[in-house]
């Protein structure tokens, strides 16, 4: 039988010979294919195997200095805050707060972003005082907003979230 042969290049360092003969049924022209398509990846492994070895990524180190800066300040910073510091430079968002649940932190409810707006707003030390003091007083969240000139209930759920956070960490009853 008269056979036919084919080049294939699958890369600038590499190619392939096919001897194809000239008259072939259907089946066995599918059965050449299937075999040139081994034959392909076979070669484009070889090629990947040869190219220039992978770089090991190093990672950062969390010393214990850096995990007790940690500790302090996650609770009330917002993670742009905490990627300027410098302590924290080499680490990106992911990596601190992956850190950050694996020591069991949390963020303080009432400094979590307001949603949409991206802006990180805490509440300040008057304000707090000014919880404490209205909290104590036994007035509600609700109640509390309003003399912040806030009624919105995102705003009353805030306030309900830092009273919250305060008994945890025991500073309210």
């Amino acid at each position: 039988m008269e056979s036919c042969e084919h080049e294939i290049e699958i890369s600038e360092q590499m190619t392939v010979q096919l001897k194809i003969p000239k008259r072939l049924t259907v089946l066995e022209f599918l059965g050449l294919t299937k075999q040139a398509e081994v034959l392909m990846k076979a070669a484009q492994k070889e090629v990947m195997l040869d190219s220039a070895p992978r770089q090991r990524r190093t990672f950062a180190k969390w010393t214990p200095e850096k995990l007790e800066k940690l500790k302090k300040v996650f609770p009330t910073s917002s993670y742009d805050e905490l990627v300027a510091m410098p302590e924290f430079q080499e680490f990106n968002k992911s990596q601190i707060n992956s850190k950050a649940y694996q020591i069991g932190l949390k963020k303080d409810p009432s400094a979590v972003q307001r949603q949409g707006s991206g802006n990180f707003v805490p509440f300040t030390e008057e304000e707090v005082t000014k919880i404490k003091k209205m909290h104590k007083n036994h007035k509600s969240s609700a109640a509390i907003a309003k003399s912040f000139g806030d009624t919105s209930e995102k705003f009353r759920r805030r306030i309900a979230d830092k009273i919250q956070y305060m008994r945890k960490k025991g500073e309210l009853k």
